[in-house]
């Protein structure tokens, strides 16, 4: 029984012995495990070997206890060691490989406009972009065109062709001549063999190559370019002219040619007034037939016909430039008189039998208006009157020249 017992404490001995051995075994053999997990590597960095070594350029490591880094992705960059994220591309630039350091900028003819792009835009019909890293492409301007994608750099339109808007894709072909408008002679009135300076604008679609005016029908005499050189859409002109040796009313008119070769019709006139300031003068008085819509300065004037007087003298003093005198109208049915304020000028025509004059005066004690005289000395006398506002309305015009109904007209050249 003793001998049993003993023999049943040494076996139990024996299987706790077995036991502890079994537990130090697992415990080496996990050794290596336990000591890895011991070193957690921040992020930004990874397990390498035994130690943390931290992430390499164009990669990152967001996490903690990792064994390798990624890559950056397309569209964004690693400039770092140790990242943790990556860094998207900025606007204007683009990257389509992964782990990069950079992003590339955006080539001429295409652009970027939002950040971690992986590829460029090409700039659209009727845009470029002749610089690199831009964000947007820029419209192809006024006589221009863009006909492809990715265009660097916008085509003038061809000779005959003009392009009036921005970001177009083709150019009109040009058939219209150009517009010449504000054409003026200064001074004006202006004395017989003076100088005077004529002025126009000239505008058109395309630009303006050449421009040039006659004078009483001559020739065709060349003009300049305001700014000195031709070549602009809209185009002011200049030329110095002589006034004729005889007094009258001479129409001055210009045309205009564009780089296509249309040329206008030269309809564009004003009137230059030439005068003898050394001679000549006009005077009369009586009444003529005022005929039915004659009047336009009230409705009850425009539905009114009758006789209208009038009384003027006009002529030059010594070494005056504008002439002197008065003038008055009188259409007493029509509620209409008018007293002139001023002249400007006086013509009188070399044989002494016609004269015109020009000033400003007041209906009916107000406002300012702008009158016209045209009278004849002969067999019969004749007068026409015409009167406008300060917009160049008609107010009042007797129409042509009528025979007077009472009265005489006297012309002295």
């Amino acid at each position: 029984m003793g001998l049993r017992r003993l023999a049943l404490r040494a076996a139990h001995r024996v299987a706790l012995l077995v036991a502890l051995l079994a537990t130090c075994a697992v415990a080496v053999l996990s050794l290596p495990s336990v000591a890895g997990a011991t070193v957690s590597c921040a992020p930004g960095s990874y397990l390498d070997g035994s130690t943390c070594s931290p992430c390499a350029l164009g990669t990152y490591q967001p996490n903690t206890a990792q064994t390798s880094c990624l890559a950056a992705p397309a569209g964004t960059y690693v400039d770092t060691t140790g990242a943790i994220t990556p860094t998207a591309c900025a606007l204007g630039t683009y990257q389509p490989n992964t782990g990069q350091t950079s992003c590339l900028p955006a080539p001429a003819g295409t652009y970027v406009d939002t950040t971690g792009a992986i590829a460029p835009t090409a700039c659209a019909l009727g845009t470029y972009q002749p610089e690199t890293g831009q964000t947007s492409c820029l419209a192809a301007p006024v006589n221009t065109y863009v006909d492809v994608t990715g265009a660097t750099s916008p085509t003038p339109c061809p000779k005959g062709y003009y392009q009036p808007s921005i970001g177009q894709t083709a150019c009109i072909a040009d058939d219209v001549p150009p517009v010449v408008s504000k054409e003026l002679v200064t001074p004006n009135p202006v004395p017989v063999n003076g100088r005077a300076t004529l002025t126009a604008t000239a505008d058109d679609s395309d630009n303006i190559a050449s421009a040039a005016y006659s004078l009483a029908g001559g020739p065709w005499t060349p003009m300049s370019a305001s700014d000195g050189t031709f070549g602009s859409p809209i185009q002011g002109l200049t030329a110095g002219i002589t006034a004729p040796s005889a007094p009258g009313l001479y129409n001055v008119c210009i045309r205009a040619t564009d780089a296509a070769g249309n040329t206008s019709d030269g309809g564009a006139c004003t009137v230059l007034v030439v005068y003898d300031p050394t001679g000549g003068f006009v005077t009369g008085g009586g009444w003529i037939n005022s005929p039915l819509h004659a009047c336009r300065y009230t409705l009850v004037c425009v539905h009114t016909a009758g006789k209208a007087t009038f009384g003027f003298v006009s002529h030059y003093l010594k070494g005056a430039a504008v002439p002197s005198g008065n003038t008055e109208f009188d259409f007493h049915a029509g509620g209409l008189n008018f007293k002139s304020t001023g002249y400007q000028w006086l013509v009188v025509d070399q044989d002494g039998t016609t004269a015109q004059f020009h000033g400003e005066g007041t209906i009916n004690g107000s406002g300012t208006y702008q009158f016209t005289i045209w009278a004849t000395d002969g067999s019969p006398d004749t007068f026409r009157m015409q009167i406008t506002d300060a917009a160049g309305r008609v107010v009042y015009d007797s129409g042509a020249k009528q025979a007077l109904g009472g009265g005489s007209i006297i012309v002295h050249a």
